[in-house]
């Protein structure tokens, strides 16, 4: 039987196999990588992975700008 972990777990470790087979992958966090488990992800790849402190109404824009600032 397939061991049961919880989906941010899941979660947090399949970001992680995936910034190994794409380095084009990159990580917003809003400074909940702990509880989100995007933490995996920075430890490996702290170059990709970018925390945001500004107001929730202003994180749809985030992904758009990152074209744009490389």
């Amino acid at each position: 039987m397939a061991e049961s972990k919880s989906l941010r777990i899941a979660y947090g470790e399949a970001l992680a196999e995936l910034g190994a087979e794409n380095d084009k992958i990159v990580v917003l966090d809003a400074d909940l990588s702990n509880a989100t488990m995007t933490n995996r992800f920075s430890a490996v790849y702290p170059d990709r992975f970018l925390i945001s402190a500004s107001p929730r109404p202003t994180w749809p824009a985030r992904p758009r700008a990152l074209p744009t600032r490389g």
